[in-house]
């Protein structure tokens, strides 16, 4: 896939958890949901990996070679 599409799909996804799980009210009440988000660095196939299989897999993938919860630039894929 090609990177920009790949980028694109990424925005749509996070905008989706961030309408999910960061939503306020405007009412006297304030209804508040939060949720709090890691943010770790993955490759384009890893990205492609998750609209395909969901992101459990992949982190499962990236915890069991032990590169969970770190970003570690340039390094290869878990999935290889």
């Amino acid at each position: 896939m090609a990177l920009s599409y790949l980028l694109e799909m990424a925005q749509n996804y996070f905008s989706k958890l961030a309408q999910k799980y960061l939503t306020v009210t405007a009412d006297l009440d304030l209804e508040i949901k939060s949720a709090l988000m890691l943010c770790i660095g993955i490759t384009e196939d890893e990205l492609e990996f998750v609209f395909n299989h969901g992101d459990d897999r992949l982190v499962n993938n990236l915890k069991e070679k032990k590169v969970y919860p770190y970003t570690i630039l340039d390094r290869e894929s878990v999935l290889n």
